[in-house]
């Protein structure tokens, strides 16, 4: 297995390789590349659509709860995300799928004057999954500065970051996540819901 580890600090001019001999201890950690860990969310089928679904709710009525804390419109943000990935390939860069969002404006927000709505909610939501947000547990969120990040990705190997522009961090992890969309339960037959798991993944 990889245990390499790469460094990376992130300042006011972007990100830089360096070499640093450890992981601080007080870094928020990522195992196997997890940024957003799987959340269940429940479509119904459209009466008059034969592939159309509108998003019901969150499975869990905590992540629900935890989701319209950080932003109102968060939920349905990120169903038609997880809709955009079902229906193409089952994962896709974020960045390329919050293009699409921007295209198609499903909220109908007006974004005549430029406006960066869904860039900004989604940047905002990637900001607190920095701070640990919890699927299931009532969140509080630190009300500390995140100094860095350690990526545990699949191979075994790490990426630490070191974060003195968290701006600079977040535009990174928009380019490096890749979202990934399942059926949860593809087997089953069901003419009016279907449950979609969505998984945030860094690459």
């Amino acid at each position: 297995m990889n245990t390499k580890t790469e460094h990376l600090l992130f300042d006011n001019s972007g990100f830089h390789l360096v070499s640093s001999p450890i992981l601080l201890s007080d870094y928020v950690y990522f195992k196997n590349g997890i940024i957003l860990p799987t959340t269940n969310f429940i479509f119904e089928k459209y009466v008059d659509s034969n592939g159309g679904f509108s998003f019901v709710k969150i499975e869990s009525d905590a992540s629900q709860i935890n989701l319209r804390l950080i932003d109102s419109d968060l939920p349905e943000i990120l169903s038609y995300i997880l809709i955009i990935v079902y229906d193409t390939t089952n994962d896709m860069y974020l960045s390329k799928a919050l293009s699409i969002l921007i295209t198609t404006n499903p909220l109908g927000y007006n974004l005549s004057y430029g406006h960066p709505m869904y860039e900004y909610k989604i940047k905002h939501f990637l900001s607190s999954l920095i701070y640990s947000l919890s699927t299931t547990e009532l969140w509080n969120p630190s009300p500390l500065q995140i100094t860095g990040a350690v990526i545990e990705q699949n191979n075994g190997s790490h990426i630490c970051c070191h974060i003195f522009n968290p701006v600079k961090f977040i535009d990174y992890l928009l380019d490096h996540i890749i979202v990934v969309g399942t059926d949860v339960n593809p087997s089953i037959e069901c003419n009016t819901q279907l449950t979609l798991a969505l998984a945030f993944i860094f690459h």
